[in-house]
């Protein structure tokens, strides 16, 4: 490559199918310059039970919907490999955010009319361009992962790959540790990212000092300190999984925010 390509680079980042891919939260799209754009590994930063899977569905939905200046549909194809939980779990989280049906609802099956409705609405609007491939068997390493996302490439072309989630993957290769072996993992995702020119999004679990960070309680009649963000250091593993990710991005909660129904969004990493 020399500046003689540049002009080639240029049409290209021009072109629809680089733009980025709006999240739908629109101070992060503009901290972003329109999103998350191609070729790129985009981890989600989180402690447990904070909400890194349905934030996840919520950025696929939001891809699904995405729409151009013209208004109409931008037709991404938006692939979810879950690791973990039931095997019914995403499909019916991901037809609760597209319908805006409760999903207590959904998984007790006590619909309204107008609900079965909106249901059947998205499953008409969405069916082609939503594939969720469960792969929770034991041990599943980041090499079959990858063979299973190059087959079904074949057929959906996907703008849009959700690993739900990274750490979870083993490496076929012989390994040093878990930190050899999270780099192998998450150098993989990367690629895959390059290779099929989409979007790869991966939560990652916080390290427990740094979930413990969060567990606080602010007295509202004095003056704040800053609410505590995880950083890229409070990654488990962190130094590989932050070095070969484009954009870190950290889900933040305190004691108070939970009972409150509220999450903190911080933009920690954006390499563009």
């Amino acid at each position: 490559v020399t500046l003689a390509d540049l002009d080639k680079f240029l049409a290209e980042s021009a072109n629809s199918l680089t733009k980025s891919i709006a999240t739908g939260i629109k101070d992060l799209d503009k901290d972003l310059h329109g999103g998350f754009p191609r070729e790129t590994l985009v981890t989600i930063l989180a402690g447990t039970n904070v909400g890194k899977s349905m934030f996840c569905i919520s950025l696929g939905a939001q891809a699904l919907k995405a729409v151009d200046e013209n208004g109409n549909n931008m037709n991404y194809k938006v692939l979810y490999i879950p690791l973990e939980g039931r095997r019914d779990e995403t499909i019916m989280r991901f037809a609760s955010c597209l319908s805006s049906v409760e999903y207590g609802k959904l998984i007790s099956g006590s619909l309204t009319p107008d609900e079965k409705n909106r249901i059947k609405e998205v499953q008409e609007k969405y069916t082609d361009r939503l594939l969720v491939r469960n792969m929770m068997d034991f041990n599943t390493s980041i090499e079959k992962l990858m063979a299973e996302v190059g087959e079904i490439h074949k057929k959906f072309q996907f703008d849009y790959l959700i690993v739900d989630y990274g750490q979870l993957l083993s490496a076929q290769a012989t390994t040093e540790g878990l930190r050899f072996t999270m780099m192998l993992v998450f150098r993989g995702l990367a690629a895959l990212s390059r290779k099929y020119n989409c979007v790869v999004v991966s939560p990652v679990q916080a390290t427990r000092q740094g979930q413990e960070s969060q567990s606080v309680s602010f007295d509202r009649s004095k003056p704040q300190e800053k609410y505590p963000v995880l950083r890229s250091s409070d990654i488990s593993e962190a130094f590989e999984i932050a070095r070969v990710s484009g954009i870190i991005i950290s889900l933040n909660m305190t004691d108070d925010e939970r009972n409150e129904g509220k999450l903190r969004v911080f933009l920690e990493k954006q390499r563009h």
